[in-house]
C-alpha cells in the first residue's frame, strides 16, 4: 500500500492575474434636455472589491454632478458599497472610487452608472463620445483586457442625441 504525501500550501488569491473586460456601451441615445444612463459594464465581477474609474466627456453637450453617479448592478449583493466621485464639470473629467468589504460574485453587470443630462444647446442628430480613460480593479490585482486608454478605443461609449419631444408629447394648459 502506498501513501501519497500531500503538502497543504496557502495561495494568496490577490496575486492571481485575473482578467475582466470593462466598457461603456456605444449604442446609448437620449433626447435634448433628458437624462441618459451610461453604465460602465463588466463581463465578470468575480472578486472585485474596489474599482477606480476615470472618464472624460464633452461638457458642452452633457452635464454631470457627483450626485448623478451611483453604484451599478454588480454591487447589488453587497450592503456596504461606497461611491466617492470627483467631477470637474468645466473640463468634463470624472474620477470614481467604488468599494465594498467583500468581493463580488462571478456576475456580469455594471460597476457604476453615470446619469448624464443632455444640454438644451445640444444639436439633435449628433453623437458625443464618453471616453473610458482608465479602470483599475482591486488596485491593479485584476487586469482589465482590453485596457482603456485616453482617446478613442474599443472600451469607449457614445450617446446619440435625438430631437426634443414633439408638441404632442407635452402637457400644457391649466
Amino acid at each position: 500500500m502506498s501513501s501519497l504525501a500531500r503538502r497543504l500550501r496557502l495561495e494568496n488569491l490577490e496575486s492571481r492575474r485575473l482578467l475582466a473586460a470593462v466598457n461603456i456601451p456605444e449604442d446609448l441615445s437620449g433626447q435634448v434636455g433628458a437624462e441618459v444612463a451610461a453604465p460602465v459594464v463588466i463581463d465578470s465581477a468575480e472578486g472585485v472589491r474596489g474599482a477606480e474609474i476615470r472618464i472624460k466627456y464633452d461638457p458642452n453637450v452633457l452635464t454631470l454632478t457627483a450626485e448623478d453617479i451611483t453604484a451599478g448592478s454588480a454591487w447589488g449583493s453587497v450592503e456596504d458599497t461606497q461611491v466617492v466621485a470627483n467631477v470637474d464639470p468645466a473640463s468634463g473629467t470624472v474620477t470614481v472610487f467604488i468599494s465594498a468589504s467583500a468581493g463580488l460574485p462571478d456576475i456580469e453587470g455594471s460597476l457604476v452608472i453615470f446619469a448624464f443630462v443632455v444640454r438644451d444647446q445640444a444639436s439633435p442628430g449628433t453623437e458625443t463620445a464618453i471616453d473610458l480613460v482608465e479602470v483599475t480593479l482591486n488596485e491593479g490585482a485584476i487586469a482589465v483586457n482590453p485596457a482603456p486608454v485616453a482617446g478613442p478605443d474599443p472600451t469607449d461609449g457614445s450617446i446619440v442625441i435625438s430631437d426634443q419631444p414633439g408638441a404632442a408629447d407635452r402637457i400644457a394648459g391649466f
